[in-house]
């Protein structure tokens, strides 16, 4: 029997606002969601930051978001640069806490074809992890 398919909030590509503990405070962040392991247990995550980090390397993994789009509310950057793992499970208790809906958005094809591309080509994130998620 093959498992009920995730949410729509977490599908590749679903941009959405999650509690983290990621942060110092924790807090709650926007996200793109790049993939779910198999099984779906574990969903890996990209962060939207709002300052440009201070190392050109780290600069390089960045995508600049204007705020214009739909599901974003103010210019940031994506960060490219490491991959969050995150449990489904929390997620959707995060989400459930919230009490909003949690999928702020979807990234264009094209956009989240440039964020694969980034994480596949980078140096920062483990060649395991990106297997992991089908980034490989």
């Amino acid at each position: 029997m093959n498992p009920a398919p995730p949410e729509e909030f977490l599908t590749p590509g679903s941009v959405i606002k999650i509690f983290t503990y990621n942060t110092d405070p924790p807090k709650f962040k926007r996200c793109i969601v790049v993939g779910l392991s198999d099984p779906p247990t574990m969903v890996a995550v990209l962060y939207f930051n709002t300052a440009l980090p201070s190392s050109p390397f780290i600069q390089h993994y960045q995508i600049p978001f204007s705020g214009e789009e739909e599901y974003i509310d103010h210019a940031c950057y994506l960060d490219c640069a490491q991959l969050y793992e995150e449990s489904a499970a929390w997620i959707r208790r995060s989400v459930a806490d919230n009490k909003e809906d949690p999928l702020l958005g979807r990234l264009p094809d094209d956009l989240f074809g440039k964020v694969i591309a980034i994480l596949k080509d980078g140096s920062t994130i483990s060649h395991k992890l990106k297997k992991k998620y089908g980034i490989v």
